[in-house]
């Protein structure tokens, strides 16, 4: 149950796929209460490769029923690191605005938040990202807090992901997860859901399975991509604080040779010359009126 995740050596994305009808709640498990061993069922785990870092099925705290699911990065972390379980939605969502919910707790967390990325395979493309921080950031510790957010589906969405996330270090539970189509359900939803006329059964469930294989390869060449990009940030970091460095270099000889040109050519102010003291003699008395004629 309380399973630690040790440094990983190297990248290892697992991807949850779900089908989804676009009526009530998308998620699958959204409480995290149904398990897969001691794993949380529908749900998938990403870490960054940090010493300590760990994700888990957590019992000690819920915000409802038994289970939550946990995240914890150690103390100086940058915060590139975002660590996040997550859940992929497929449905037919383009165009609908969603309405999503979730439970937040927090101990020392830099941030941590709801994530909606809405994905296209072909080209395959992140067509929108959106984070519950926007309008209620997470961060420090805190007690179970609600969040909640909208986010409008692009037309040619083909998925979406659902990601509680942890950003940079601390630790952060997450429960009671929502993603509703906030838009009425026509009554006939249900009939959208089933095979073409004329279509067999083991045809549609193959078509759905290659679609699930394209999610995954996206999904899989996304989380490459960050790891690139994250890579990429770390070396412009890297070349950055060099320069700052020779900068710092630079201004620290300019001032050696500033202070070695002043103790061979002291500069020398001059002195203004001394003022008198003002006289405490007294004027000599004048009468009022004309003065006597000698």
């Amino acid at each position: 149950m309380n399973r630690r995740l040790p440094y990983v050596a190297t990248w290892a994305v697992v991807v949850c796929v779900c089908r989804a009808a676009p009526a009530g709640n998308l998620l699958t498990n959204p409480g995290f209460e149904e398990r897969t061993g001691d794993q949380p069922k529908g749900w998938s785990l990403y870490l960054m490769p940090r010493e300590g870092a760990e994700g888990r099925l957590a019992a000690e705290t819920a915000s409802e029923g038994t289970y939550s699911v946990f995240l914890r990065v150690p103390p100086g972390s940058e915060n590139e690191v975002i660590n996040n379980w997550s859940q992929n939605v497929i449905a037919d969502l383009g165009g609908k605005e969603l309405l999503v919910r979730g439970m937040i707790k927090t101990e020392e967390a830099v941030e941590a938040a709801i994530w909606i990325q809405c994905f296209r395979k072909r080209p395959f493309a992140v067509l929108r990202a959106n984070t519950s921080s926007t309008d209620a950031a997470i961060w420090g510790t805190r007690d179970w807090t609600p969040v909640e957010m909208r986010v409008r589906v692009p037309e040619d969405a083909d998925f979406i992901t659902c990601r509680c996330v942890l950003k940079g270090s601390g630790a952060a539970w997450f429960d009671a997860m929502e993603v509703d189509d906030a838009a009425p359900v026509p009554d006939d939803a249900d009939v959208a859901q089933t095979p073409e006329d004329g279509e067999a059964p083991d045809k549609a469930q193959d078509a759905g399975g290659e679609r699930d294989g394209a999610v995954r390869e996206a999904v899989i060449a996304s989380q490459h991509a960050l790891i690139e990009a994250n890579r990429a940030l770390r070396e412009t970091n890297r070349i950055l604080a060099a320069q700052v460095a020779a900068l710092e270099g630079e201004v620290h000889a300019l001032r050696e040779r500033v202070l070695s040109l002043q103790e061979r050519n002291p500069l020398v102010i001059p002195q203004a010359p001394p003022v008198a003291a003002p006289s405490t003699r007294m004027p000599p008395f004048v009468p009022h009126g004309r003065l006597a004629r000698n």
